[in-house]
Order: structure tokens, then sequence, then C-alpha cells
């Protein structure tokens, strides 16, 4: 597993892991300020992870016969822990009353989860995998818009993020 977390950094880079773009109605009173329009968060990109481990790992080993030859598949599978991932995006609100502001925000979840399987042929040194998102936990967190501005501090607010 530790090869293939050493792998995924490499080649593919944590960076590249995308989620889907999201967007929200605004409709909330900041004091004397309604703050009505639609938010968008999109290009999200992995700013860090705080922490990666492993659980319910398993190995086996499962002999087959390919063309008269005994072959065999060793598969490792298990749970992936994403601890303190911050997860970065492009901010584009478009307010009713003030146009278009464009902000960075980031975002922090507790931990993501995925299963995953890997299946290694050692005769054939054919690897490969596959993760399944599994859950996600968010916690009571806000986003964190920059540049600072009375945008954001509305936004800081009055905008609930969930992925």
């Amino acid at each position: 597993m530790q090869e293939m977390f050493t792998q995924i950094e490499k080649d593919v880079r944590w960076c590249n892991m995308r989620l889907r773009d999201r967007q929200q109605t605004v409709n909330e009173r900041l004091y004397n300020w309604n703050v009505t329009g639609t938010v968008n968060y999109t290009e999200n990109f992995v700013v860090s992870i705080e922490k990666i481990d492993l659980s319910n790992m398993h190995g086996e080993v499962t002999p087959f016969v390919v063309n008269g030859t005994q072959e065999s598949l060793q598969v490792v599978r298990g749970q992936v822990n994403l601890r303190e991932i911050t997860i970065g995006f492009d901010v584009i609100a478009n307010l009713d009353d003030s146009g278009m502001h464009r902000l960075t925000g980031e975002y922090t979840h507790e931990i993501v989860s995925f299963n995953t399987w890997i299946r290694w042929n050692p005769k054939t040194n054919d690897l490969t995998s596959e993760a399944r998102f599994l859950s996600m936990t968010t916690g009571n967190r806000r986003v964190a818009y920059r540049p600072a501005s009375n945008i954001s501090e509305a936004l800081s607010r009055g905008v609930r993020f969930y992925f």
C-alpha cells in the first residue's frame, strides 16, 4: 500500500484529485445588507492532507488457471482515510446588488474515506487498483475566503458549504 501511495504522489499527484463543481443560492441578511445571488465553486484541488491512514486491511491470494497454467492473483483491500484534507477552489459570487466577485476558497474535511483494492498478478507483473468513495465527515466548518472583504465576510457567515 505504501508503494501505491508513493506512486500516486509521484505520477498522479494529490493536487489532481478533483471534486464536482458546486453552486449555491445565497439569500442571507447580514446586519442591514441583504445578500442574494449565486455562488459557484469550481476548479477545486487538494491543498493539503494532514494524515493518511489505512484500516480494515485484508490480503488474499486467489489461484486460477490460464491456458492450463496455474497462476495467482494477489489482492489487498481495505479502507483509506484522508484526515484533515483541505480543498481549495475558485469562487465566483454573482450577487444581485453588487455583481460578480472572484475569490479563492478553502474548506477542510475532517475525514474522507475510500474503499480500495489493489490486484497484482506476479507472473505477468500486472498491477491494477480501484478506489470507491465511502464517506466524508464535514463537521461544523465554514469556507475560508480570500481576499478579505465585505463579500468574503458575508459569505463566510451566511453560506454553509457541504461537498
